[in-house]
């Protein structure tokens, strides 16, 4: 959320706007999946949240890139050469 919110940071309220609708768009790709695979245990909402959790650590590692300081907000003015 800080990293898209510091992305967006030109129009705060559109990144946000972005980040909540992406959200409602998830939970509702996810709720159908879970009913797919049965009402009877707990055992399909967990598969799914394991997926999620897979999925967003994905997203972490190839755009985020924490180890080489990428999404990092800087004061530094941005050059263009």
């Amino acid at each position: 959320m800080s990293i898209g919110q510091s992305l967006g940071r030109s129009a705060p309220g559109a990144a946000s706007a972005l980040i909540g609708g992406l959200q409602f768009l998830f939970g509702a790709v996810a709720s159908p999946l879970v009913g797919l695979f049965g009402e009877d245990s707990a055992t399909p909402t967990a598969v799914i949240i394991l997926i999620a959790l897979a999925l967003a650590g994905v997203r972490l590692v190839l755009l985020a890139r924490p180890w080489m300081s990428h999404g990092e907000v800087t004061d530094e003015p941005v050059r263009s050469e």
